[in-house]
């Protein structure tokens, strides 16, 4: 109960559908910070907002609605701007979530509001510092653009209770 609690103490969350995705976002008031789950009916990103601004300033794929594709056609992904889909050579096989629904995700901010995670029924999928050049999930196995693969260590020490 501690995210919901830090998520309404520190700023609010709020959430609406996006045509078949989620967008959900919270801030944190300490450190001026605002994140965002968005989900366009095909993957899911988290991202970290610069202090005071709703520019993202950091991103990490979350989850996948639908199986791995073989690969990204990374050139053809830079021409239009599309975010890129989990393929196999990077996913987990936490990687799916098919059907997603919003009231089951909070966010949970640490302490300093420098870094926040996005938790599925209470479990942990991703998170993001900003400190750290890229993002932390549960649904990469190895290195990428995406992400990298989740390191508990670092979650719970940003996270700490």
């Amino acid at each position: 109960m501690r995210s919901v609690i830090l998520a309404l103490v520190v700023g609010g969350s709020s959430c609406a559908a996006s045509g078949q995705g989620l967008f959900l976002q919270s801030s944190c008031a300490a450190s001026q910070r605002s994140s965002l789950l968005e989900d366009d009916g095909y993957v899911a990103y988290l991202f970290l907002n610069a202090p005071g601004t709703q520019v993202p300033e950091k991103e990490v794929v979350v989850y996948s609605r639908r199986p791995p594709v073989r690969k990204n056609d990374w050139w053809a992904l830079s021409k239009t701007g599309d975010k890129p889909l989990l393929s196999q050579d990077i996913a987990s096989a936490d990687a799916v979530l098919a059907q997603p629904v919003e009231r089951e995700f909070v966010f949970r901010w640490s302490k300093d509001c420098a870094s926040v995670a996005v938790l599925h029924k209470g479990v942990p999928l991703a998170f993001l510092s900003a400190a750290d050049k890229t993002g932390y999930a549960k649904a990469v196995k190895r290195s990428s653009a995406l992400g990298q693969p989740w390191n508990q260590r670092l979650y719970d020490a940003a996270f700490a209770k």
